[in-house]
């Protein structure tokens, strides 16, 4: 199982957390951003936002389930990347776990299912995978 992880930048050492927790269950994570190491927003040069903006597509593409954290302390705050990277998700038919509250319209869609906290989530991965990618999946 791929999955891909968004969440604000702020949160990172979190999703870091979580990223080693789902590689012990073999998990692989295709969250590149994770790895970065941003400082400072405002010396991002254009040709890295460039270059991260194709990343984190492509590193979507290829997860099989997409995890965004939205949770209250970050509603209307953030550059809003993992908005874009939700829409993404659902625009290519990726089924999406919401971590937290539902923050906007999208987050009601059938491919979003909601838990409250990440201490469902590996549970909740194993679920959408099996109805998604299942032997049952073929047969819908």
């Amino acid at each position: 199982m791929r999955v891909y992880l968004a969440g604000p930048m702020q949160i990172r050492p979190q999703l870091r957390g979580c990223r080693d927790y789902l590689e012990l269950a073999n998990v692989s994570i295709t969250s590149r951003w994770l790895d970065t190491e941003v400082l400072d927003h405002n010396q991002i040069t254009a040709e890295e936002r460039r270059k991260w903006s194709h990343q984190d597509l492509e590193d979507i593409a290829m997860a099989d389930i997409v995890v965004v954290w939205s949770i209250p302390a970050w509603f209307d705050k953030g550059t809003g990347g993992r908005h874009v990277e939700l829409g993404y998700a659902l625009g290519v038919g990726k089924p999406i776990i919401l971590v937290g509250l539902r923050e906007n319209l999208f987050h009601w869609h059938p491919n979003v299912s909601l838990i409250p906290n990440e201490l469902e989530l590996l549970k909740k991965l194993r679920m959408v995978y099996d109805t998604y990618y299942g032997p049952e999946a073929s047969e819908r």
